[in-house]
């Protein structure tokens, strides 16, 4: 059964995507509030999909995607990059970093649906 982690500052957002992608009835969650928690929950869980919000205060999605792929034992699972940015730029460095995918907020559920399948059949 897949574990997917999401990461979002803002509980509204958690509950959003947990329950957006819980009607796929085999995947289980880990759900972390801030960068840090973030981290610590990938070393703990070794999720196999990180939804990863980018604008959080203290550490960035960006700074959390930059240290989870630089860590041999976690740089292989993908992560999505989910934020209001949706700016050229954002993308570029989103894969610059080695993540995944991009997804804007507000995302729309079949997008999320395609973007977690591919990434986990990655």
């Amino acid at each position: 059964m897949p574990c997917i982690l999401i990461v979002d500052d803002e509980a509204t957002q958690l509950t959003l995507i947990r329950e957006t992608l819980s009607s796929a009835p085999d995947f289980t969650f880990v759900e972390a509030r801030d960068g840090k928690q973030a981290l610590e929950y990938a070393r703990t869980h070794h999720p196999d999909l990180v939804l990863l919000d980018v604008m959080m205060p203290e550490m960035d999605g960006y700074q959390v995607c930059r240290i989870l792929k630089s860590d041999p034992t976690l740089k292989n699972i993908p992560i999505i990059l989910v934020s209001a940015l949706g700016h050229a730029e954002d993308r570029a460095v989103a894969r610059d970093l080695g993540a995944f995918d991009f997804i804007n907020k507000p995302f729309e559920e079949s997008e999320l649906h395609a973007i977690v399948r591919s990434a986990l059949e990655s």
